[in-house]
């Protein structure tokens, strides 16, 4: 039981240790960025010793729609035109679709003489035979979920 106990132990350090890193994440980029503007340093790298090293890395990030005015407002514009459009255009976009439905129907025919061309009884047994090896040689490998309160 000694295992078992360090090991949720030490899944317990690990999440106080990502609670830790979370709280002083804005507070090291600040940091980062405040080195890069005093030491006007070409590369990202704002910190190195003996451990690793820190990168100051930048990630873009749009905006949700949702949150913007002027996106809001786009996005409405797109959409009444869309609308526009689409009624203008209602019979060329039904038989479109008509079309679409046909062709799906006419793939999956084509995909089941396919199947039928690339299949016969010596396959079929293989595959059968395939299946029960595998599941002959299938094992269960023990795992531990660890749950912290």
């Amino acid at each position: 039981m000694n295992k078992l106990s360090e090991l949720i132990e030490l899944k317990a350090q690990i999440r106080t240790q990502e609670s830790q890193l979370d709280s002083i994440m804005a507070d090291a980029i600040l940091e980062a960025l405040d080195i890069i503007d005093n030491l006007d340093i070409n590369n990202q790298v704002v910190f190195r010793d003996k451990i690793g090293k820190i990168v100051l890395i930048y990630r873009k990030r749009f905006v949700p729609v949702k949150q913007s005015k002027e996106l809001s407002k786009i996005d409405e514009l797109i959409i009444a035109n869309k609308t526009i459009l689409a009624n203008s255009n209602r019979q060329k976009l039904n038989e479109i679709e008509s079309l679409i439905e046909y062709l799906i129907s006419e793939i999956k025919t084509l995909e089941k003489e396919r199947d039928a061309i690339l299949t016969n009884s010596l396959i079929i047994s293989l595959k059968s035979e395939f299946i029960k090896v595998q599941e002959q040689e299938s094992y269960l490998e023990p795992t531990l979920s660890i749950y912290l309160n």
